[in-house]
């Protein structure tokens, strides 16, 4: 299970591009051209550990689509970013079992040399873990804190 962002950006913007960020933040990105599918239809995540396991990929413009709906922010005044090229490659995901190296679609953008990394892991393959439902009146067993020391006092 992924912890945290999927998408990564690989590169710093250009000063001349600073609205380039609230465009990609918002989810205002579009394919300029169109995007590859994946050369294989399984990938392999590695985790730090050297467990290994297959997953099914998805294609660069999928991988897009669940880039634009991440977007968050209201950014209507912002151009799109267009997306120029795309290439599998990997990229380092933090999951519950600890840092792995996932297959990823590394995407270029037209007029900054920053470059976007996305996850390219099909949903299916992400195990979902719900929790029970709690009751405070009979509530879940697990670890609980035995005891806890505070101080008052500071260094400001």
């Amino acid at each position: 299970m992924p912890v945290g962002e999927l998408t990564r950006q690989l590169g710093d913007w250009e000063p001349a591009n600073g609205s380039f960020k609230e465009s990609l933040s918002a989810g205002r990105v579009e394919a300029a051209s169109t995007l590859p599918v994946a050369p294989k239809q399984a990938g392999t995540i590695v985790w730090a550990n050297g467990i290994r396991q297959d997953v099914p990929l998805i294609s660069a413009d999928e991988a897009l689509a669940q880039l634009r709906a991440a977007g968050m922010g209201d950014c209507s005044g912002c151009a799109a970013l267009k997306l120029t090229a795309a290439r599998l490659t990997t990229m380092t995901v933090k999951t519950t079992r600890g840092p792995a190296t996932a297959p990823a679609w590394e995407y270029t953008i037209d007029g900054t040399t920053v470059r976007l990394a996305r996850v390219a892991v099909d949903p299916s393959a992400v195990v979902r873990v719900a929790p029970p439902p709690w009751d405070a009146d009979d509530p879940p067993e697990g670890l609980a804190i035995e005891s806890a020391t505070t101080t008052t006092a500071s260094s400001e």
